[in-house]
């Protein structure tokens, strides 16, 4: 059940759309959403610190106050409007996965750079970083993603056990939001079980989905990234859901993964779970 979310704002136009993108699927859900705003003050002298302090807050405070009169001025669903706005201190994204827990978000929504392909390694950025540590989900959001052109979730899975177990939240979600499923598998390569886990996989979803219209995909391409950049750009209005790999050691948030590079698809917004 997703009734509160979380939405970093730092002023730019990446944040605005995501705004706008989550503002709608806040009224979908009928969520609460807190709007944060981090101050990152540069060090200095202990007595400039403190002033450097207070007028970056004091600054923030009025932009906060600013864009909610623009959003009373000019969202049709104004009156609608369920979001606090909160300002915190230090480094982006540890304020980003502190705040999860002190407003005990169950979605976190990242506005995000995009890029010009699917394969920008971006270990290091504010979005991996809280990716990689979030204990809740992350929905990442792309400088030009539009919630009204969404249709389906699309539940890119492994067929692991963990992503059949995770086809009921899938499903819950889609069903609050009017959306469709499709579940898409890409294979690199041909193994001896495949055809019984995507049977498996068939069966439980005719057996567990019952609030979204549900529907398959399964293609073989030597490159993972190329085939699910293939299926996305023949179905737009499609939302990404990906399973966010186990991470057990620290070396393994420095290792390349599908997630980390899917997440910088510049149309495509992307839900991991």
């Amino acid at each position: 059940m997703i009734r509160e979310l979380l939405l970093p704002f730092d002023f730019s136009d990446n944040s605005k759309t995501a705004l706008h993108f989550a503002m709608s699927l806040q009224q979908k859900l009928k969520a609460h959403m807190s709007l944060i705003h981090t101050l990152e003050v540069p060090y200095d002298f202990a007595s400039r610190q403190e002033e450097n302090k207070k007028a970056m807050e004091k600054q923030a405070r009025a932009q906060l106050k600013a864009l909610v009169e623009e959003l009373y001025q000019t969202t049709t669903s104004a009156d609608e409007l369920n979001l606090d706005m909160h300002i915190l201190e230090g480094e982006v994204s540890e304020g980003i996965l502190r705040a999860t827990r002190q407003y005990a978000a169950d979605l976190v929504l990242m506005p995000t750079m995009g890029a010009s392909g699917l394969k920008r390694f971006f270990l290091g950025s504010r979005t991996a970083d809280v990716i990689h540590k979030s204990v809740k989900p992350v929905l990442v959001i792309p400088p030009k993603a539009d919630f009204g052109k969404v249709k389906n979730l699309v539940f890119a899975t492994s067929l692991k056990d963990k992503d059949i177990a995770l086809l009921e939240s899938v499903d819950d979600l889609a069903g609050k939001l009017g959306l469709g499923i499709v579940i898409a598998h890409i294979k690199e390569e041909e193994t001896k079980d495949f055809e019984l886990k995507w049977r498996g996989m068939k069966d439980f979803a005719e057996e567990k989905i019952f609030q979204a219209d549900v529907s398959y995909y399964s293609s073989n391409y030597d490159d993972y990234f190329e085939g699910i950049e293939h299926y996305l750009g023949k179905n737009p209005g499609s939302l990404l859901v990906m399973r966010r790999s186990a991470r057990s050691t620290i070396k393994d948030l420095f290792r390349k993964s599908h997630t980390e590079d899917m997440a910088y698809h510049a149309n495509v917004p992307m839900l991991v779970f």
